[in-house]
Order: structure tokens, then C-alpha cells, then sequence
């Protein structure tokens, strides 16, 4: 008898009951045992969470629980909701509530929802993941934030990336990548640097720009000696129309030998020069002022802004002028020609 026991007591602990893996790698910031062991069976996370969540475009994580429901809040009632695998999860859509609630019917599950409202068009990823606190409200924000632009992580992004915001999809802007540069030297204390012109982007409606420029701790080609760290003050820096200066990741703007630093120049304009004048300071051994001209122009306006533009405004004027002309100008009905009786000749 106790050998019979024994027997299966072994073979129930050589091998145990474990779930499938997941069919999906893990992301950053989520939990997964080490490589070799398995998924328990029926693991309950007790730890929940509410979010909100601002939809910029790439798809949304929403964590399930296995026997939990996860409600999701988005601005607009939906319309219409296709999940990848609808035999995982069950979805129920209440428009009324602006919701959808999703319950996970297997364990480590993974798929895919689209949501498509009367403002836009959301996507999401839905996990079941046992090992990470799951979601049991998320509320979504509007597609695209309501920003102006004045908004300088904006003004920013657009600079650094070349590339229209979503919410500048309709504005009228410049964007432009001169790639000028100009150096500074001073013989003195053996100091300088190379300020280069990355890129500028320009709202002739708003009448602002704003200046990339990076700006490199080397010195011009005919000098010999070896470059010293200094400190660039951003407070020093001016160019006509500045109101702002952002340095990114910086709260000192020191650079060592062969580093740079970017900074963004925000300012009203009503048009861009062709050249940027811009004053600045270096600090070292001792303080280094001097002034960079930069040229502005650049072999053309980024791929895809401004003929985009050209297209948007011509398109619009079309629809425009077509409209007005079906709305105040009816079909004239033209009177019918008279009926002239042929010339009858008498023999």
C-alpha cells in the first residue's frame, strides 16, 4: 500500500499540471517567469487598476484577468468592434455607456480589438496575463490632443522629427532642413564650437518659427589645438523675435570634447530670413560672446509638408468654387428655338 502511494505521489510531482505558454514575448514592465518553467494553472492576480489613457495612434495594452471583467471608456460611442479572436475573449458593447466590457475566457490569451466611433478609429491589444495587475477601467482620451501652437513639446517634436503632428494635420507650416553651420573660435582662452542649423519650421498663419540648432564642441578644421569643455548659457542666446529657449534633457548645457548639445529656438516671425543671425555666450576659463549667421534656405521643403499643403488648399478651393457655382448658379433654361416654315417653291 505505501508503495503504491508513493508511486503516484512521484509521478504526480514528475509531472505536474502547467498551462500553455503564451503565444506572445513579454514587454517591458511585465512579469514572466524564468526560461524553462511553465505557466501554473489557475492563477489568480488580485492586484487591479484604473488608468486613463491618451490614444496617440499605436495601438493601447489592456490587461485582462481570468473571471474578471475589464470595462473600457472611450470619448464617442462606438460603432462598430471587431476582435481578432472572439472565441478568447467575450465583448460586450454598450454605446449607451460609451463602454466596452471584456471578459478573458482562456488563460494567457492575446488578440487584437479595432473600435471604430464617429471621432476616430482606436486600436488595442488585449492580454490575459496572470503576472501583472490587471485592468479594470481604462478611460480613453480624444484621438489627438487639443494642443495650439504654442505648445512647446510640440513645436519641439515637429523640429526634431521633421514631421507633421497629427494635430497640425490641416495647419499651414514650412519645414525646412538647411544643414548650415558655422563656427566658434576665440584664440584667447582656445575655445569654440560648431553650431549647425538642423532645422526650421515655420507657421506663416501664426506667424512663428522655430530654429534646431545643435550645437558641437569642436573646433574649426586650422585649429591644432584640442578642444576644452564648456558650458553653453542658454540664457545668452538671442536671435530677432525669441521668446523661448528649450534644451531637452539638459539642466546645464555642458559639453565635453566631441559632444553637443540641441536647442530650440521659439520665435515670432512673420517670414524666415535668409540668414539667422543668433548670439550666444561660452563659458570656460573665461566667458567667450560672439555672434553665428547661419544660412536658412535648403535644397526644398520636407518630403510631403508643404506640396501636401499646396494640394490641400487647390483640393479645397475646388470643392469651394463647385459648390457655389451648383448653389447660385441653377441651369438657365434656354427658350426654344423658333420653328421657321420652309421657303415652298411653285413650279
Amino acid at each position: 500500500m505505501k508503495k503504491t502511494t508513493i508511486a503516484i505521489l512521484f509521478l504526480f510531482l514528475a509531472f505536474p499540471a502547467f498551462a500553455a505558454e503564451p503565444s506572445y514575448p513579454p514587454i517591458e514592465g511585465e512579469f514572466y517567469p524564468v526560461e524553462g518553467q511553465k505557466y501554473p494553472e489557475k492563477v489568480t492576480n488580485p492586484y487591479s487598476q484604473t488608468r486613463t489613457v491618451s490614444f496617440s495612434g499605436d495601438p493601447i495594452e489592456i490587461y485582462t484577468q481570468i473571471n474578471m471583467v475589464t470595462q473600457i471608456q472611450l470619448p464617442s460611442p462606438p460603432v462598430m468592434v471587431n476582435v481578432g479572436e472572439p472565441e478568447g475573449f467575450v465583448v460586450e458593447v454598450v454605446p449607451e455607456f460609451r463602454s466596452i466590457f471584456i471578459k478573458p475566457v482562456e488563460e494567457v490569451k492575446m488578440t487584437n480589438m479595432i473600435v471604430t466611433t464617429e471621432n476616430g478609429i482606436y486600436t488595442f491589444i488585449l492580454k490575459e496575463n496572470p503576472y501583472r495587475p490587471w485592468d479594470i477601467l481604462v478611460k480613453i482620451t480624444n484621438p489627438y490632443r487639443n494642443v495650439k501652437v504654442e505648445d512647446s513639446y510640440t513645436l519641439v517634436w515637429t523640429a526634431f522629427y521633421g514631421k507633421r503632428p497629427a494635430e497640425f494635420q490641416f495647419l499651414p507650416l514650412d519645414i525646412r532642413t538647411p544643414n548650415s553651420s558655422d563656427y566658434i573660435y576665440d584664440p584667447v582662452s582656445q575655445m569654440g564650437c560648431k553650431v549647425d542649423l538642423k532645422r526650421i519650421v515655420f507657421f506663416p498663419r501664426q506667424g512663428q518659427a522655430v530654429y534646431w540648432l545643435r550645437v558641437t564642441n569642436v573646433l574649426p578644421p586650422d585649429v591644432i589645438v584640442s578642444p576644452k569643455s564648456l558650458v553653453v548659457d542658454e540664457r545668452s542666446v538671442w536671435t530677432q523675435g525669441l521668446y523661448k529657449v528649450a534644451v531637452p534633457g539638459r539642466d546645464i548645457p555642458m559639453i565635453s570634447a566631441g559632444s553637443f548639445v540641441d536647442m530650440f529656438l521659439i520665435t515670432k516671425s512673420g517670414s524666415i530670413p535668409p540668414m539667422l543671425r543668433v548670439k550666444m555666450s561660452l563659458k570656460g576659463a573665461r566667458l567667450v560672446q560672439s555672434e553665428i549667421t547661419l544660412k536658412t534656405a535648403s535644397a526644398g521643403p520636407a518630403t510631403g509638408e508643404t506640396p501636401i499643403d499646396a494640394k490641400l488648399h487647390e483640393l479645397y478651393q475646388e470643392i469651394q468654387e463647385k459648390e457655389i457655382t451648383e448653389i447660385e448658379s441653377p441651369e438657365l433654361e434656354l427658350p426654344e428655338p423658333e420653328l421657321v416654315p420652309e421657303e415652298i417653291i411653285i413650279p
